[in-house]
Parts: structure tokens; C-alpha cells; sequence
């Protein structure tokens, strides 16, 4: 990626909670590794089940539900 457009990507991490565990350890990292570089990152949740200290993301932290919708946008081939 180009560090002049940094904003050409926006990366997403889609999870069911934040409860604990390694995977979500993992995206936490990562998320706020490409924050600290300037990339756009958001996490979305499908529960509000969080059990790490995110009170420094919680901007960027979104949790999905019944009133949310999921739809396709482009394909990646």
C-alpha cells in the first residue's frame, strides 16, 4: 500500500464478541497497530459481549444488530 493514500483501505474485523480468546486478542492488536499507522480500521461485533479494555477504540468499534443489514457490495474475485 501506498503511506500516502493511507485512506484508500479501510479495514474491517468481523467477530462475534470480544468475550476472550485468542483470535480476539489477535484482531484487537492488529486493529489498533493500524490505527496507530494512520489506516482506517473498524471492528464489528454481532454481540456486545466484550471482555478486553477497548476504551481507547470505542470509537471504532461497531456492534451489529437485528437493526443492521449485511448486503454484498462488490465481489472480490
Amino acid at each position: 500500500m501506498d503511506p500516502k493514500n493511507l485512506n484508500a483501505f479501510h479495514f474491517y474485523h468481523f467477530l462475534p464478541s470480544l468475550e476472550g480468546g485468542g483470535a480476539e486478542k489477535v484482531a484487537l492488536t492488529y486493529h489498533r497497530a493500524l490505527l496507530k499507522k494512520g489506516y482506517s480500521s473498524t471492528i464489528l461485533l454481532l454481540k456486545e459481549r466484550i471482555a478486553y479494555d477497548v476504551n481507547d477504540i470505542t470509537d471504532s468499534i461497531v456492534i451489529l444488530s437485528k437493526n443492521h443489514r449485511l448486503t454484498l457490495i462488490k465481489q472480490i474475485d
